[in-house]
């Protein structure tokens, strides 16, 4: 019979619960050594991934990827639009900034004024970053990169702190805070099925007690069972 675990429990100690299949720990080694041979250079990134160290660029590209999902190429598609907007919003002509931010503010609403709660999510980070790297070159740091270090602790740094961003959903933001380095996981239906399956009350669950028997971060365990699972099914 697998072992059921409480329900919303922190595990401190794993000795003092009924210990869980080796199915688990069975299906978690050929995870991942598939997405060692598939996916290498992707989890070498995830497992060197600290917030705190996140470029500007990296993030929107995160955040593209985990708002509009990569599985459905509109991300890739409209990348290289969002790209040329960040760029002219960020380190476009300084010589006159007010009309140059007015200038790029209209471009932006005319790339991304699809009419989609998505597209328009994308638009206003872009915009909310650009307020602060305004606010840096009215102050007199043209040079430096404070807007983002003020940006990022102020949206980036915890669950709590990047529910301020425009993002539709709870599960969402988690899926960000994880692919930027937050040790948490991207919540997801099949992982929670797998999850249940083996013997676990949740997702959460199996990837705390697998990162626990493989001394591996939880974000990471969650993305190797991701890779296993676009596999496999």
């Amino acid at each position: 019979m697998l072992a059921i675990l409480p329900a919303n429990k922190k595990i401190e100690d794993w000795s003092d619960i009924p210990p869980p299949t080796d199915l688990a720990e069975d299906y978690y080694a050929h995870c991942q050594c598939m997405a060692d041979d598939c996916y290498h250079d992707l989890l070498k990134y995830a497992r060197g991934l600290m917030w705190l160290d996140l470029t500007a660029e990296n993030f929107v590209k995160e955040y593209i990827g985990s708002v509009i999902p990569w599985s459905n190429g509109e991300s890739t598609e409209h990348w290289p639009e969002v790209s040329r907007c960040y760029e002219n919003i960020m380190f476009g002509s300084k010589s006159s900034l007010e009309h140059d931010f007015d200038y790029r503010w209209k471009y932006v609403k005319e790339i991304f004024d699809f009419g989609r709660s998505k597209h328009n999510d994308i638009r206003d980070l872009v915009v909310l970053m650009s307020v602060y790297w305004a606010q840096s070159q009215a102050s007199g740091y043209s040079t430096s990169n404070s807007w983002w270090v003020r940006f990022r602790w102020d949206y980036l740094r915890d669950l709590d702190s990047m529910e301020k961003l425009p993002i539709c959903s709870y599960e969402t933001i988690q899926t960000l805070a994880r692919n930027i380095g937050h040790d948490v996981i991207a919540p997801d239906a099949q992982r929670t099925k797998l999850a249940n399956d083996l013997g676990f009350n949740s997702q959460e669950l199996l990837c705390e007690f697998l990162s626990s028997m493989n001394n591996e971060r939880i974000g990471v365990v969650d993305l190797v069972l991701q890779c296993g699972s676009s596999v496999w099914g």
